[in-house]
């Protein structure tokens, strides 16, 4: 008994499962086709990815780290990791996933990735800023490699919610002032600042004086108004230098 023709819907049918299955047994193939040779490194843009001086308790602007494959080949990155685990209060984020370790990521050859970090740095108990440290290991081959992630924490008086003064004020250089709202000296109230203090003005935060505002500082202690952006803009514009950051006095 001969074999019926297949009718042309049924081959094609067959034709393109056949392809399906050979694309898979293809993806598969190339998601194993990475160098296993240890020599082979990755290349980052920079060793040490150290930020400006961070609030305590206050989280920090997101920093951006480059891992380049500057090979021909792919590479499997066994693990990324912050080798303290997190306590330190780096965070890191890979290939759009958060956490704090991360595995089996491949980078094809001459590509790159981002890893995005953030720090809060814990209260330090001290008026001058603390380093905080921690370390990224990345695996490739069984070969570790390290960036450095740095920071210097510093504590502040918080002023959140609005801080009104109904009466007569002191406010001294110990510690900066990171101020979110306002600040309103009410009307026959003085607010008195000493030489030397320092007031971090978060976005929109203003100040309102009904009452007397004495601020007088020197030429080895000036009194300092500034918003409370550290970092850059742009690699070569501090927000420091641009205006409109905080509404004013």
């Amino acid at each position: 008994m001969g074999l019926k023709a297949l009718p042309c819907r049924a081959l094609a049918g067959l034709g393109l499962a056949a392809l399906l299955v050979a694309g898979m047994f293809a993806c598969n193939e190339l998601d194993r086709d990475y160098s296993t040779n240890p020599n082979l490194r990755l290349g980052f843009s920079t060793d040490t990815l150290a930020f400006d001086t961070v609030f305590t308790t206050v989280g920090s602007a997101t920093r951006e780290l480059m891992i380049y494959n500057r090979n021909s080949n792919a590479l499997l990155i066994q693990s990324i990791r912050l080798v303290d685990g997190g306590p330190a209060g780096f965070r890191i984020n890979v290939d759009g996933r958060s956490g704090n370790s991360f595995s089996d990521i491949r980078i094809a050859g001459n590509d790159s990735l981002y890893v995005f970090v953030e720090v809060t740095a814990h209260p330090v108990r001290d008026n001058f800023p603390a380093l905080v440290e921690d370390k990224l290991e990345f695996v490739v081959n069984n070969v570790q490699q390290y960036v450095v992630l740095q920071a210097y924490g510093q504590d502040v008086r918080l002023l959140k919610g609005g801080c009104f003064l109904r009466q007569d004020t002191l406010w001294t250089p110990a510690r900066p002032y990171l101020i979110y709202d306002s600040v309103v000296v009410d009307s026959g109230a003085t607010l008195n600042i000493e030489p030397g203090a320092v007031f971090y003005m978060h976005d929109k935060a203003k100040w309102i004086i009904n009452g007397t505002l004495a601020a007088v500082g020197t030429l080895d202690k000036p009194i300092l108004f500034r918003g409370d952006r550290l970092d850059n803009l742009l690699i070569d514009l501090p927000f420091d230098h641009i205006p409109g950051l905080w509404d004013g006095l």
